[in-house]
């Protein structure tokens, strides 16, 4: 949700989130269980890194496109979530498969590369502070910093930005490394903090239900934190709904697509308006 609300923050639409995050992952659990020999002090931060780097790398395709030949980046970015997770599943099946595990994955992480979790014999870890934390860092950085406040700027109006020496290539440039360097910094820690090992389609979808999440927030990271564990609720709550009572899980689909027509319907809504209040001004001149 946060890599979301960065790009379109900037008027930059990352439809490539999904294949960032298998890209951020596998970075991750390679570092995970090719080095050796560190304390998890450094080991930890150091897949975290990998998946981060990995991540924002993947974008710089896309980037180079939109700077040089003013590519839309939508379809680019849309095209290599495929690229991302094919490769990914490439090198999980061919380069470093694991026969011994129960699923199509990679050798399991070093001990010193797992996240610690919280109760035993729970699934939650320390993956969940470092999401809540980047919440509060990516508010500090659009709304506190003056970079953060082109990136705003440009997102709003690129030819007021441009006008008023704004440097518009590169916050599309930034806007794109930090929107993925965070979703893979959130498959580095699906990885290293739940499978413990890269596993192939290991993700249900987290890249696009980020989309859906920062569109329900309005692109604000405060917003996406309450959107997200919103949209976690629904997701793992529909698995009881249905063994309990019988409720299709479907229905949760339901509901999250009526929940993405309201809102896209209030963005049309919006626009509409403004273009009515803009004919009435043209034509009461």
């Amino acid at each position: 949700g946060l890599a979301a609300a960065v790009a379109y923050r900037t008027n930059v639409f990352n439809l490539g989130l999904e294949g960032q995050l298998y890209v951020g992952g596998m970075a991750a659990a390679m570092v995970g269980f090719l080095v050796h020999g560190l304390p998890s002090a450094i080991h930890v931060p150091l897949c975290l890194l990998a998946g981060v780097l990995a991540g924002a790398l993947w974008t710089i395709p896309v980037i180079y496109f939109r700077i040089k030949w003013n590519i839309p980046v939508m379809v680019p970015t849309l095209m290599l979530n495929y690229i991302g997770i094919l490769l990914t599943q490439y090198l999980a099946v061919f380069k470093f498969n694991d026969s011994t595990s129960g699923m199509i994955g990679t050798p399991k992480l070093l001990d010193s590369a797992r996240l610690m979790k919280f109760l035993p014999g729970s699934t939650i870890n320390i993956g969940f502070i470092i999401a809540i934390v980047m919440v509060f860092v990516v508010y500090w950085f659009m709304f506190k910093t003056r970079t953060g406040y082109e990136l705003r700027i440009v997102g709003f109006n690129p030819s007021f930005a441009a006008a008023s020496g704004m440097p518009v290539n590169r916050s599309i440039f930034l806007a794109m490394l930090i929107s993925g360097g965070l979703v893979g910094l959130g498959g580095a820690t699906i990885i290293m903090g739940f499978f413990g090992r890269f596993i192939t389609s290991f993700s249900p979808g987290y890249g696009w239900d980020g989309m859906m999440i920062s569109l329900l927030a309005q692109n604000h990271p405060i917003g996406v934190l309450h959107a997200s564990i919103f949209y976690a609720a629904l997701a793992n709550g529909a698995l009881t709904m249905q063994s309990q009572t019988g409720v299709p899980q479907a229905v949760v689909g339901m509901v999250k697509g009526s929940i993405m027509f309201f809102v896209t319907a209030q963005m049309f809504l919006n626009y509409f308006r403004g273009r009515m209040r803009k004919w009435k001004l043209t034509s009461a001149e």
